[in-house]
């Protein structure tokens, strides 16, 4: 999870220092994968961004992961303005399917 000065706030994957889902490919076949659930587990196995979140209008100065919700975090930016968010579903279960 990263902020920059453009005012994005951007959910990456760094598959090459976290494998994921290793164990986990041979329990649920492709075919019954939606769409959008194939092309996150895909995204899964390689360095990318998985999501761009695009709340503020200023620099993004500061992000905080929820204690509560591990699917949840919180943006700041230079404007003031506090932005509450979550994983989207399909990077979710790709993560936990």
């Amino acid at each position: 999870l990263s902020g920059g000065s453009d005012g994005t706030v951007v959910l990456s994957n760094v598959a090459s220092l976290t494998p994921v889902n290793q164990h986990k490919d041979e329990e649920m076949a492709e075919e019954e994968l939606s769409e959008e659930q194939l092309a996150a587990r895909q995204a899964l196995t390689r360095d990318d961004k998985l999501h761009v979140y695009e709340e503020h209008e200023d620099s993004v100065y500061g992000l905080v992961w929820s204690q509560s919700d591990p699917w949840v975090f919180a943006s700041l930016s230079f404007d003031g303005r506090l932005s509450v968010c979550r994983v989207p579903s399909d990077i979710k279960y790709a993560i936990l399917l």
